[in-house]
C-alpha cells in the first residue's frame, strides 16, 4: 500500500536564532531521511533500522539585509535645466540581488506626484519603477518647461532584493516579502530645482553697423537663475550673396564660417569662442578674408551648467575699406578774401560706404602753427606751434556736404593759410588713409590769402600837367598791386584795373557804351567816383616775381588837340574792395604840325633887343604863344644866356652859378 503525507519540522524563535543569527548571506542545506513501518508475517513491527530512506538535500540562502541605493543625477540642492533630464544612480544588493527599483518625484509648489508623461497627481500606491541595470538604475523624468521655473522637486528612491516573491511588482507589498532598502533622502535633504532660463549673450564688439578692421569679436554671456555659464559659441554668416570663398562652391553660396575647417560652407554653424567666460570673445583668423561691401552677421550661442541654450541677440555690420574723398570748396582753392566767416565742402565716397565725420586742420602758412580749438598744442583757440592738428566740426557729412563756422578763428591780415579736410566714414576710413584703420591725412592744401588791406593802381607812363602829342589814339598804363604788410608790397595781384577819361575844355566824358554817345563821348562830367562814373576796363598784367603787376589802357583816336584831359585810375582786389585813393592827372594834347598853324612862338621883351644897358639886370622877360590852353606854364619856355669874351662863348650855368666856356644848354 503506497501512501504519501507532508511533515513539518517547528523552531521556536529561541531555536531559529541560534542557527540563523549573524550569518546572512550564509546558505543551508536541509537533509531528511524517513523509514517504513514494515511489519512481519506475524504484523509484528520490523526492525526501523532497515527501513531508513536517506532524501537529498535541499540549499536554501539565509538573506536579511536590504538592497543600497544611491542617487548620482540629481546631486542634492542642484538645480536642472529645460527638457526631460535622466535621473540614475548607483544599486546594490550583496546577496540575493536587486529585483526592483522604484522612485517618487513629488513637486513642492502643490505637493503633487508625477505619474508619467504631463501628469501630476496624488502619492501612487504602486511607486513607478525605474530602468534596471546591473548595478544602477535610470528613468527620464517630466520635461521641464518655463513654468517649472524656480519650483522645488524632492525624489525619493528605493529597491527590493529577490527574497521573498519576486513576481509582485511592488516592493512595499507585504505579500513580496522582501528586503526593501530604506529611502536614501529624506524630504529635507534630497531636492532640486528646475531653471529652464537660457544664458543672455550678446555682442559688445564691433559696436558699429560699418566697419574697417576687425581682428577681434567680443561680448557677453549671463547665465540665469542661478546656474553657472559652460560654454560660448559664435556663428558668422555673411549676407545672401555669400563670400564666394568656399572651395566646394565657388559659385558664391558660401555663408557661414567653420572655424573648425578653417573655411565658408554653406551651412550654418556655430565656433566656439577663443576666450570663454564673460566678457568671451572670438579671435578672427587671417583665413577669415573679409570682404569689402559685404555684410556679416554675428550670432552668439551660450549654454548653462544644466543645459539651457540661448541663441543671443545677433549683430550685423558692414565691412568697408575704400576711403572717403573730401574737398574745400568755399573759400576757394588759391583766393584771396577779405573775411572768411564759413568754410565749406563735399564728402563723397562709393556706395554702400557713407560719410560720417569732418575734421579740418588749418596752417598758418610761413609757420608751423595751426588752429587748436581743443588746446592740443597750448592754449585754445589760437594758433598754436607744432605737427598738423585736426579738430572735429559739428554735423555730419551724410548728405555730401559740410561746412563750419570759422568767425572765431584768428585770422591775421596778410597772413596765407592752407585748410586741409578730412572725412571719416561710418566704417571708420579716413580721406587719404594709407591702410583701412591708419590715420588719414586729408585733402590736399586748399590756399587762401587773409586780406584786408586795399589795392592800389597808380598812371607812371604820362605826368599831371603835362603836354602830350602822341596820346591820341596811343596808351596810358602803370602799375597795379595789392598791398600787404606780413608779404610785402606788390606781391598780390589786384582783380581789376579801371581807368575814366575826361575832356576838361569840352566837359565830354568818354563813355562808348552809353546810348546817345558820340563817337563815344557824352556831355556833361560825370565824376570818377560817383556810383555812375563810366569806368572802363583795363589791361592788367600780374606780377611777376618781386614786383607789381602793370596796366594799359588804349586812349580813343578822337582826341582833341589843344584840349586838356582828365585820367583817374583805380583797381579792385580780389576780395571786391576798391583802393581808397584814386590816382589822377590832367595832361593836354598838344600835337605838333609845321609852323605858323601849331608850333609855339616865344620872344624876349625886356631887356630889349639891341640896348645898351648899364646896371644888372633883375629880371628877363618875354612872351610866349601857342593855341592852346596853358593849364600850368612853369617850365615851359626855356632860356639860354651867352656872352663874348675875347672872341670865346660863355654861357651862365645855374648849377654852378656862373660863367661857363661853351654855347650851352637851355634852362
Amino acid at each position: 500500500l503506497n501512501f504519501s503525507q507532508s511533515w513539518t519540522f517547528p523552531f521556536s524563535a529561541a531555536q531559529i536564532a541560534t542557527p540563523f543569527a549573524d550569518v546572512t548571506g550564509s546558505s543551508f542545506t536541509v537533509y531528511a531521511t524517513a523509514a517504513n513501518t514494515d511489519r512481519d508475517q506475524f504484523n509484528a513491527a520490523a526492525p526501523l533500522e532497515g527501513n531508513w530512506t536517506l532524501l537529498t538535500g535541499t540549499t536554501f540562502y539565509w538573506d536579511v539585509d536590504p538592497p543600497t541605493t544611491t542617487v548620482v543625477v540629481p546631486a542634492n540642492l542642484t538645480t536642472l535645466g529645460a527638457g526631460a533630464t535622466t535621473f540614475y544612480g548607483g544599486v546594490y544588493d550583496a546577496d540575493s540581488g536587486v529585483n526592483r527599483v522604484e522612485y517618487l518625484l513629488q513637486r513642492q509648489s502643490d505637493g503633487l506626484f508625477w505619474l508619467g508623461g504631463a501628469s501630476w497627481g496624488a502619492r501612487p500606491t504602486i511607486w513607478p519603477a525605474a530602468s534596471l541595470w546591473k548595478s544602477s538604475w535610470s528613468f527620464t523624468g517630466p520635461s521641464f518647461g518655463a513654468p517649472d521655473t524656480g519650483i522645488t522637486y524632492m525624489i525619493w528612491e528605493r529597491a527590493c532584493d529577490n527574497t521573498g516573491s519576486v513576481a509582485l511588482a511592488d516592493c512595499g507589498s507585504v505579500l513580496k516579502q522582501a528586503n526593501i532598502s530604506a529611502v536614501s533622502y529624506t524630504v529635507s535633504s534630497m531636492t532640486f530645482t528646475v531653471n529652464t532660463i537660457p544664458p543672455l549673450s550678446g555682442i559688445s564688439y564691433p559696436v558699429n553697423s560699418q566697419v574697417n578692421a576687425l581682428a577681434t569679436v567680443s561680448g557677453t554671456a549671463i547665465a540665469q537663475g542661478g546656474t553657472a555659464l559652460s560654454w560660448v559659441d559664435l556663428m558668422i554668416s555673411s549676407n545672401s550673396s555669400g563670400n564666394g570663398l568656399c572651395p566646394t562652391s565657388p559659385d558664391g553660396t558660401c555663408r557661414y564660417w567653420s572655424g573648425s575647417l578653417g573655411q565658408w560652407i554653406n551651412s550654418s554653424t556655430f565656433t566656439p569662442a577663443t576666450v570663454q567666460g564673460t566678457p568671451w570673445s572670438y579671435a578672427l583668423p587671417g583665413g577669415i578674408g573679409l570682404e569689402s561691401g559685404q555684410t556679416y552677421t554675428l550670432t552668439p550661442r551660450g549654454q548653462d551648467s544644466v543645459g539651457n541654450q540661448d541663441i543671443g541677440t545677433s549683430r550685423s555690420f558692414l565691412f568697408y575699406t575704400s576711403s572717403p574723398t573730401a574737398a574745400v570748396t568755399l573759400p576757394s582753392s588759391g583766393t584771396v578774401v577779405g573775411s572768411l566767416p564759413l568754410i565749406s565742402g563735399t564728402a563723397a565716397e562709393p556706395s554702400p560706404g557713407l560719410p560720417n565725420t569732418v575734421e579740418l586742420a588749418i596752417h598758418q602758412v610761413g609757420a608751423s602753427l595751426w588752429w587748436d580749438p581743443n588746446g592740443v598744442l597750448g592754449a585754445p583757440n589760437h594758433f598754436n606751434p607744432g605737427a598738423k592738428t585736426w579738430f572735429l566740426i559739428s554735423g555730419s557729412a551724410v548728405g555730401g556736404t559740410w561746412s563750419f563756422n570759422s568767425s572765431s578763428v584768428l585770422w591775421q591780415n596778410g597772413t596765407q593759410y592752407e585748410i586741409f579736410a578730412r572725412v571719416t566714414d561710418f566704417a571708420g576710413n579716413q580721406t587719404g588713409q594709407p591702410a583701412p584703420g591708419s590715420p588719414g591725412v586729408g585733402s590736399s592744401a586748399s590756399p587762401v590769402l587773409y586780406d584786408l588791406d586795399a589795392p592800389d593802381a597808380k598812371i607812371t607812363t604820362l605826368l599831371n600837367n603835362g603836354y602830350y602829342s602822341n596820346i591820341n589814339g596811343g596808351a596810358v598804363g602803370g602799375t597795379a598791386s595789392d598791398f600787404l604788410s606780413a608779404l610785402g608790397a606788390g606781391l598780390v595781384q589786384v582783380a581789376q584795373v579801371q581807368f575814366n577819361l575826361y575832356n576838361q575844355t569840352q566837359s565830354k566824358t568818354y563813355d562808348p557804351s552809353a546810348p546817345g554817345n558820340v563817337g563815344g563821348w557824352i556831355a556833361g562830367d560825370e565824376e570818377a567816383t560817383g556810383a555812375n562814373a563810366p569806368w572802363q576796363t583795363a589791361a592788367y598784367a600780374p606780377f611777376g616775381g618781386l614786383s607789381s603787376g602793370t596796366w594799359s589802357y588804349t586812349l580813343p583816336g578822337n582826341l582833341a588837340n589843344g584840349n586838356a584831359y582828365r585820367m583817374v585810375v583805380r583797381s579792385l582786389d580780389l576780395t571786391g574792395k576798391y583802393q581808397t585813393t584814386y590816382s589822377t592827372v590832367v595832361v593836354t594834347y598838344d600835337f605838333y604840325t609845321a609852323p605858323p598853324t601849331q608850333r609855339p612862338d616865344a620872344g624876349v621883351d625886356s631887356p630889349v633887343h639891341g640896348a645898351y644897358i648899364n646896371a644888372p639886370l633883375a629880371q628877363i622877360s618875354g612872351t610866349a604863344l601857342d593855341n592852346v590852353i596853358v593849364q600850368n606854364p612853369a617850365g615851359a619856355v626855356l632860356l639860354r644866356l651867352n656872352r663874348m669874351i675875347a672872341g670865346a662863348t660863355q654861357y651862365w650855368s645855374l648849377g654852378s652859378g656862373g660863367w661857363v666856356v661853351g654855347i650851352g644848354p637851355q634852362n
